[in-house]
């Protein structure tokens, strides 16, 4: 006599965009690079297409289109898919299924990713934390597109120029960003009580904006 144990493991999924993860609601590039990976613990080897299924607002993107790449292993990931859609602005939800070696649907819920596109640069929601500060502080905002270069500068209240900070593109992400300053001015000094205000220009090509604000330096 002899046992058959049936194949209990579960196949997984993982679903980044452009490196990482991001949380619902968040700007993403127009022309991302949406990577999944399929594990199967699993001996019996996966090698259809459909075997991961994306979905974009509701509708099925063919396996056999020209945006996306498949790679089969007998190894894990068992299966590696490369998404590169190009988006027009506005709001997408994703949602990404996938099938055993059998080709049973593992999960009828999927894996959701509800995202922004906007191709327009735009900075939003600026404002530092803590606020007020003993004196070092982080600057955040969101960023719609990655404009070529950001620059937070910090005024007295009568307007003299005490500090400025200069960022490029290399140094900010879509989406969130946080920017420490340490609450010391040109010279290397940490800068008294007060209230302060500071500029953030975003610049890039020949579109430029501007977001002031104040913060409060309290010892």
């Amino acid at each position: 006599p002899f046992y058959i144990q049936p194949d209990t493991t579960t196949p997984s999924i993982v679903v980044t965009i452009d490196g990482g993860d991001i949380l619902d609601g968040e700007y993403i590039s127009s022309e991302p690079v949406i990577h999944i990976e399929l594990t199967d613990e699993s001996l019996v080897p996966i090698t259809d297409p459909n075997s991961v299924m994306i979905y974009l607002n509701d509708e099925l993107i063919p396996s056999d289109t020209s945006i996306i790449t498949y790679q089969f292993s007998t190894t894990n990931p068992k299966v590696v898919v490369d998404f590169t859609p190009t988006f027009a602005d506005g709001e997408y939800l994703m949602k990404v299924l996938w099938r055993d070696a059998e080709g049973n649907i593992v999960d009828s819920s999927g894996v959701e990713k509800f995202f922004l596109v906007s191709n327009e640069t735009k900075i939003l929601q600026v404002y530092n934390y803590p606020n007020p500060t003993s004196g070092e502080t982080n600057f955040t905002f969101k960023l719609t597109q990655i404009p070529e270069e950001i620059r937070i500068k910090i005024f007295t209240i009568a307007g003299r120029l005490v500090k400025e900070l200069k960022y490029t593109s290399s140094d900010l992400k879509f989406d969130f960003n946080k920017l420490y300053w340490d609450g010391k001015d040109e010279d290397g000094d940490i800068l008294g009580n007060g209230v302060y205000l500071y500029k953030i220009i975003m610049k890039d090509g020949s579109k430029s904006e501007e977001v002031t604000q104040k913060l409060a330096i309290v010892k």
